[in-house]
């Protein structure tokens, strides 16, 4: 868990000088983000930290996965395209058709993804990772 979610903290911080350096704007998720923290600060770390990650948990890779890869679909190389078709549309509903964005959230989604399949399907697993994930880029990327 804590692996995973270094790695999504790093992928953050990439992303992060990449807008910076590139001038990128940011996706309309994070602008919303952005907005609502700033409006609803207790509320928004909760749902950042707490909520948001088991329900997106639960859908993006609970329900997903369960439902295509049944016992059938189980090779390597159908697993690997799970993650990337999972992580391209966690990248997407995360940042719209902006390419920097959904290169990084599809990026953060493949890793939720892995560790979904390493961790034989446990989503308290997956949940804790992106919880702890959410809380290290609130806490330690510059936004």
């Amino acid at each position: 868990m804590v692996i995973g979610a270094v790695i999504i903290v790093a992928l953050a911080f990439g992303y992060a000088k990449l807008t910076a350096v590139w001038h990128i704007t940011e996706s309309g998720n994070e602008r919303a983000l952005d907005l609502l923290l700033r409006k609803n600060p207790v509320a928004m770390t909760l749902d950042a930290i707490i909520f948001g990650p088991i329900a997106e948990e639960l859908s993006f890779r609970g329900f997903f996965f369960s439902y295509v890869l049944s016992d059938q679909y189980l090779g390597r190389e159908y697993q690997a395209a799970t993650i990337v078709i999972n992580g391209l549309l966690f990248g997407y509903l995360h940042s719209g058709n902006s390419l920097v964005p959904l290169a990084y959230y599809t990026l953060f989604g493949m890793v939720l993804g892995t560790i979904y399949l390493l961790s034989k399907h446990d989503i308290r697993v997956n949940s804790v990772t992106h919880m702890l994930a959410n809380l290290g880029i609130l806490w330690l990327v510059p936004g």
